[in-house]
């Protein structure tokens, strides 16, 4: 259902707008707002702190992480504990991936190890293992 509303200011300035209604299926409360949270300090690529649970890890570094391909490095680092010479199955990435999906904030998608990887943050010796690349810590440094 569309509905058009029409209202008037103190100082007699009229807004309208067109708005559409959805119908209801009972009494429905109205939720307060809840406070904003605050933003943790910035973290940097040196503070990694391998010994937190992988969601923990997540949520806590996830600034450092902008885009698909950051992410998978930051949970990369995280299973490899930040060795490079650690290979992590594909496998074994995929299903910490979904373990962490609400706090990552992404679906799992293989262009973010192709990108990952272009960007020379990780290398993959064989097909569906990956590593983390010597420099891997310039992904996370802003």
């Amino acid at each position: 259902m569309k509905a058009r509303i029409e209202l008037s200011d103190d100082n007699g300035n009229t807004y309208s707008g067109d708005v559409v209604l959805a119908p209801t299926t009972g009494q429905r409360r109205l939720r307060t707002p809840r406070p904003a949270t605050p933003t943790p300090a910035a973290t940097t690529s040196r503070d990694l702190d391998f010994t937190l649970s992988s969601r923990a890890f997540i949520r806590k570094h996830a600034a450092l992480a902008d885009s698909g391909a950051k992410k998978f490095v930051l949970l990369l680092s995280w299973i490899a504990k930040g060795k490079t010479d650690r290979q992590v199955d594909g496998e074994a990435l995929r299903k910490e991936w979904d373990k962490v999906r609400g706090p990552i904030g992404a679906d799992y998608q293989t262009m973010s190890a192709t990108r990952a990887r272009d960007n020379g943050w990780i290398d993959s010796p064989k097909h569906g293992v990956f590593k983390l690349a010597r420099d891997w810590k310039r992904a996370l440094s802003g």
